[in-house]
Formats: structure tokens, sequence, C-alpha cells
């Protein structure tokens, strides 16, 4: 279906993203589409219990990974409601052209910026909020206003945290007082979220498992069975940091390494790495395991003093089937495997500027 690129999202408000929720019944048949990382998991939660306590019975979830957005066809057709929750306008276009040919009553919370002109379906409701520090943060606050009592305690915090909330002062100030409550250090808070993440990497290629295992833990010390899933992981990304320190490379400022690991733990290890040395510029590669020919990018500077969107966008200039997304202090993206060399000259072509 073409739709022309004069056409622009409609943008809601919170409110009358409500307004949308408040209309779901027990006779709907819900999708819920949300992004791979905390954020994704909080958001996709919390719309999954609202759902619940509408009486909804039918509920599908579809985790998407940045390089890998092709939602079936299948997974859509028989639903009538579709939530979309914490992935960028960038990234899920094709998908939204998909669903959007079954006339499908959409509503898309989102807290990246959106593309200029970007060619979208008219009919989608867009609540997009970049200044939000998370998508999770967001429903709870603005759109749900505290509706469900009894809230996972996990949820907020990790979603914050996973998504660099902590930067803005007044998620600074919310974290603090959690912290109070519940009489924990920031640091212990991020080591306890850091399990959640390492949780989710060993389910990688099954991350529908995940949400199903996650969905019924409401309190952080519930975590603690996942041992048996969370050690094999640690393990691989302590072995990863080392060879960083033996094998990365410089382009210009930014330090680049390209890794093969065993899990996906690109982005685990790129957060760890940047937060280790948080006045330099990272960009982390790494071979898509879902999609063979296609390398995995993460860009982090957790200073603020470089802009990794715009210096992945920068790598993908002329490049076929490749995309940037994200935020300035990290971003994420992907190339053909047989681009690689083209992406660090453009790298250097750019950064020479």
């Amino acid at each position: 279906m073409q739709i022309s690129l004069l056409i622009k999202m409609p943008q809601i408000t919170p409110p009358q993203a409500r307004k949308f929720l408040d209309k779901i019944s027990e006779k709907d048949k819900i999708a819920i589409i949300t992004h791979d990382d905390l954020d994704g998991f909080s958001s996709g939660i919390m719309l999954y219990d609202f759902c619940k306590s509408k009486g909804v019975k039918d509920i599908k979830i579809k985790i998407i990974r940045i390089a890998k957005t092709e939602i079936p066809e299948d997974f859509i057709k028989n639903r009538n409601k579709i939530l979309i929750t914490d992935l960028g306008s960038d990234i899920i276009k094709k998908d939204l052209e998909t669903i959007d040919k079954y006339k499908k009553e959409i509503l898309y919370i989102d807290h990246h910026e959106n593309i200029p002109g970007f060619n979208v379906p008219k009919d989608i409701l867009n609540l997009r909020k970049p200044e939000a520090s998370s998508v999770a943060h967001l429903i709870y606050t603005k759109i749900m206003k505290n509706y469900e009592k009894d809230q996972r305690e996990w949820m907020l915090p990790a979603s914050m945290v996973a998504d660099c909330g902590t930067l803005r002062p007044e998620n600074a100030l919310a974290l603090q007082k959690f912290l109070k409550n519940k009489n924990l250090t920031l640091k212990k808070l991020k080591e306890k979220i850091h399990k959640i993440d390492l949780f989710l990497v060993f389910f990688d290629n099954k991350l529908e498992k995940a949400f199903e295992i996650i969905l019924p833990i409401k309190t952080f010390s519930e975590f603690t069975h996942l041992k048996k899933y969370t050690e094999p992981v640690e393990k691989e990304i302590q072995k990863i940091e080392k060879e960083y320190e033996k094998n990365k490379e410089k382009i210009s400022n930014i330090n680049f390494f390209y890794f093969e690991p065993n899990f996906s733990i690109k982005s685990i290890t790129s957060t760890r790495i940047s937060f280790k040395y948080p006045n330099e510029s990272f960009i982390f590669a790494t071979k898509e395991k879902s999609a063979k020919n296609k390398i995995r990018l993460s860009g982090r500077n957790q200073s603020g003093n470089t802009n990794m969107i715009q210096i992945i966008k920068a790598g993908i200039v002329g490049l076929e089937n490749a995309s940037a997304g994200g935020h300035p202090r990290a971003s994420g993206g992907f190339i053909q495997s047989k681009d690689l060399e083209k992406f660090k000259q453009n790298l250097r072509n750019f950064l020479k500027k």
C-alpha cells in the first residue's frame, strides 16, 4: 500500500490514549507489540495487565528486535486492536504499513524522535513524547495515572535505569524516593536490574517465553530463582570485556569493537564498557544471529558530548538495507555484513570534517 510522504502520523494526548484503552472490552482480540529491552518489557506488561483488568482473554505478544522487525501477517490477521510500545518509527515503519492493510485499531506509544516526513499510515493513533525517560513511565504516570494499585515494584525503576532515565533530574528524584523506601543504593538497584537484563539475553531467541516467565513477578527478590539463566551469560560478558581491551580499534575519537558472542550480549556489554569509560565514545558491532547477513550496531557515549545517533547515521550513508535510531547517548542500528568496511570508512570520512 503506497502512502504519501505528506501524510503525518496524528499526534494524540495521554487522555486520548486512555480513552482508547478504556474502550477495550472482553470481546477484543489484542496484540501487544513491544521492544526487546527492559522498557519494552515493562511497558508491554503494563498494557497486558490493563487488558486483563478489562476482562480480555485473547492477548498475543510479539517482542521486536531492531534487526528483525518483520511481524508475520498471521500474527495480525485475527487481532482487532493492536498496542505498540517503545519502538522507534524508523525501526517499525514496514510493520506499520503491513498492519495498516488490515485496517486495525492501533495505539502506538513511543518516546523516540520521529523522522521528519516519515511515511506512515494516517489512521494510527500516535502518542509520542521524546522527552519521556521511558515508555513505561509515560504510560504509568500520564495514561494510567497509577491505575494498578498492586504495581510491580521492579518495572518503573528498571525501565528508567535501562533507558538512562536517571540522567533526568525529575526521574532522579523519583528514583531516590524509591531507593529510600526500599533501603537500597542506586548501585544495588543497578545490580538487580542487570540480572534481569541477563535473563532476557538468555532467552534472546525465545523472547515471548521470557515475557511469559517474567509476567507473574512482582518484586526484585523473585528474580533470584533465575540464576540458571543469568550465570552463563555473565561469564561470557566478562570474557568479551577482556577481549575489548585487547582488540578495540580507534576510528578518530570512536572506540570501535567487533565481536561474535555466543549470546546476544552486545547491548549489555556496550553499556558496561561505556560506563567504565564515561567520557569516551563507542561503536560496538556484532553479527546478527537471527539474520546471518546483518551486523547489529550499538553506539554509546555516557557523557553526552557526542550524538551517537548522528554518528551511526553518518556511517550508514549510501548503504542498502541499513538502519539507525535510538537516543543521542545510546543508539543502535544494523548494516549488511558485506558493508562493514564501508561503514567504517564512512565514519572516518565523517569524523575528519
